[in-house]
């Protein structure tokens, strides 16, 4: 081969990657997202269900406890993921796929999939700085990765591969209500981009809380003192039937994540997945509703 083809050869290889990149970039920069959301509306959902990797299995079979800790995830994810699919309302029908078989359809994939899947997502837990100097000796701050069990929505456009909205679980043992939650800001982000804003009434509507919930010590006298507008704990059985069902004139409290390790409760109606009002700010740990939060509902309510 003479030196110049086998030059260009090589150039042609090296610059591949590069290439495949600058081709994605171009397909994101043309991502057409009404046509999107439209295509959410009217063609399946492909529900991806994990099987077992037989190289995992036997990469972990001499580590018990990694095993079964890996066995559970895809145990839970799987379920959660069957759960999500009976509450899904924004395509017309739901596809259970295996990862073989969606493999097989990205393969001839020439126009627009839509898939949901279950997958531990690295959320970061501070912002990227606004500036940086290549110049500057000292790493990047750019904060730790917490390792999150999350519901993602995504669509693959011919050969691309975009997320439209990842949207992390938080309880370790969810419930149905915290998969409905989920799904509906899945829908909302794809169809809005961001909640609705309940409008001002006359009358808040009554805040529903679960007692698993409640921060220790915290009493009513307290939460009356703070927030004079109807609210009320009930049992876990009572909340999640009252969120299955979209109990009217009830706005469901649940601790959300918001971004960068910080989570907040948020109250919001069913079914149409209205923000009423918000809590204080929370690390990713502080799971309960405490009297701050009660409140902060009162401040964010729609004036």
């Amino acid at each position: 081969m003479r030196p110049f083809y086998f030059c260009l050869c090589c150039c042609l290889l090296l610059s591949a990657p590069v290439f495949a990149q600058f081709s994605r970039t171009i397909a994101e920069f043309k991502r057409d997202r009404d046509q999107e959301t439209q295509l959410l509306k009217t063609q399946p959902l492909l529900v991806l269900l994990k099987q077992e990797d037989p190289k995992q299995l036997k990469k972990l079979a001499k580590r018990p406890a990694e095993l079964l800790e890996y066995q559970q995830l895809m145990a839970k994810g799987n379920a959660l993921l069957q759960q999500a699919a009976k509450v899904w309302t924004l395509s017309p029908t739901i596809d259970f796929k295996t990862e073989a078989e969606l493999d097989a359809l990205l393969a001839t994939n020439a126009g627009q999939l839509n898939v949901l899947d279950f997958e531990t997502v690295g959320y970061r837990t501070s912002p990227a700085p606004m500036r940086h100097s290549w110049d500057t000796v000292a790493p990047i701050d750019l904060g730790s990765a917490l390792k999150l069990p999350s519901l993602r929505l995504r669509v693959f456009q011919k050969k691309a591969d975009f997320l439209v909205h990842e949207e992390p679980v938080l309880n370790s043992n969810p419930n149905e209500s915290d998969v409905i939650y989920c799904v509906k800001m899945l829908e909302t982000m794809a169809t809005h981009s961001s909640l609705i804003r309940t409008k001002a009434g006359a009358t808040p509507p009554k805040l529903l809380l679960c007692q698993d919930d409640r921060a220790p010590g915290l009493t009513d006298a307290q939460i009356k003192s703070a927030y004079p507008y109807p609210y009320e704990f009930v049992s876990r059985a009572d909340f999640e039937k009252a969120v299955r069902d979209g109990a009217p004139g009830a706005a469901f409290v649940r601790v959300a994540w918001q971004g960068y390790g910080i989570i907040s409760p948020l109250a919001f109606t069913l079914p149409g997945m209205e923000l009423v009002c918000g809590g204080e700010l929370h690390k990713a740990q502080e799971l309960l509703v405490t009297l701050k939060d009660f409140k902060s509902f009162k401040k964010t309510l729609p004036r």
